[in-house]
């Protein structure tokens, strides 16, 4: 299952939020478009079960010169 939310933004970008439930790692994706109409991924909520139990919801920020998360962690917290 897969479900999408758009909000406008001023200028003509929007924010793309999109909920994917039929993957290893369930979440929430939330995406700038841009009015040219590149799409960059900006941050993420996820269930990873890889994770000890009860720390599987983790979450995740990108800034705009890199590829890979500038942060990544469990929302419990570090231990």
């Amino acid at each position: 299952m897969s479900s999408e939310l758009l909000l406008l933004l001023p200028g003509g970008s929007f924010l793309r939020a999109q909920a994917y439930s039929e993957d290893d790692y369930p979440g929430i994706w939330i995406s700038l478009v841009k009015p040219d109409g590149t799409n960059e991924l900006i941050c993420f909520a996820e269930h990873n079960p890889n994770k000890p139990q009860g720390r599987e919801l983790h979450i995740g920020a990108y800034n705009a010169t890199d590829d890979d998360p500038s942060y990544y962690e469990s929302y419990s917290g570090s231990q």
